[in-house]
């Protein structure tokens, strides 16, 4: 009887403890939003009350896995988000696409710039990855034509922001042009870092050729005089210079 009483004593305060300990950890909370995606994911982010998620390091980012899209109907990344509080400058976002689960690399990202001028209220903003080379080029290497499997996106890395986000997920050009029925969409720019090789691949190479066909010769011709006006002045410079030294 003795035995136990100095066993009850011992093991009931730290029982106390483990109990209070646990009843003081924060609550994580689930990130909730509209897509195609079947699961989410976040790192060192901080979800509030009222569902604003924000970052909490430099380098914070939600993670869309379980998709299986092929390029043509995940040429667009839809945005829908309100800001908890405006920014006073532009901010740098970036997007990671993969093709096998969880492998996000830097030749497979976008990088997007949100105006502060766009922050005040909720919008949908739409960024066109099939602009990019590394989304839609590369035809001489299959494998990386491969259907999406994963999106990742980063928070700006230099400063504080908070976004309660109604929908991220990926969109083919068929239910961008429903969505641009249904309601006002800002498009932002993507942006990449290109190699030197990729200017003379033909995935590049032959698009433009093509657009310049399609322009005309109006745009030709235009071009033409252009070149001419210059040519006309850098001759005109060099004449004056050899004037000038032999006098």
């Amino acid at each position: 009887m003795r035995v136990l009483f100095i066993l009850a004593f011992f093991l009931l305060p730290s029982s106390f403890v483990l109990a209070t300990t646990a009843m003081n950890q924060p609550e994580e909370r689930s990130i909730v939003f509209n897509s195609k995606a079947r699961s989410v994911d976040y790192r060192y982010m901080d979800a509030d009350e009222s569902g604003y998620v924000s970052n909490t390091t430099s380098d914070s980012y939600l993670i869309l896995n379980g998709f299986d899209l092929p390029r043509d109907q995940a040429c667009f990344i839809v945005i829908d988000a309100e800001f908890k509080e405006p920014m006073f400058r532009p901010g740098l976002f970036e997007a990671f696409w993969a093709v096998n689960p969880g492998a996000f690399s830097e030749n497979q990202k976008a990088r997007i710039l949100i105006s502060h001028q766009n922050t005040h209220s909720r919008t949908q903003f739409i960024v066109p990855l099939c602009k990019l080379y590394s989304f839609s080029g590369n035809l001489d290497r299959p494998h990386y034509q491969r259907n999406i499997v994963g999106l990742r996106l980063d928070y700006p890395m230099n400063r504080t922001v908070g976004l309660k986000i109604r929908r991220l997920d990926l969109i083919g050009l068929k239910e961008l042009k429903m969505l641009e029925q249904e309601s006002e969409i800002v498009e932002l720019e993507a942006f990449e870092r290109l190699s030197g090789n990729s200017f003379t691949s033909l995935d590049v190479v032959v698009p433009k050729i093509y657009f310049a066909l399609e322009s005309g010769w109006k745009r030709l011709s235009q071009d033409l005089l252009f070149l001419g006006v210059w040519l006309a002045l850098i001759f005109g410079l060099l004449f004056l210079l050899i004037r000038g030294k032999r006098s």
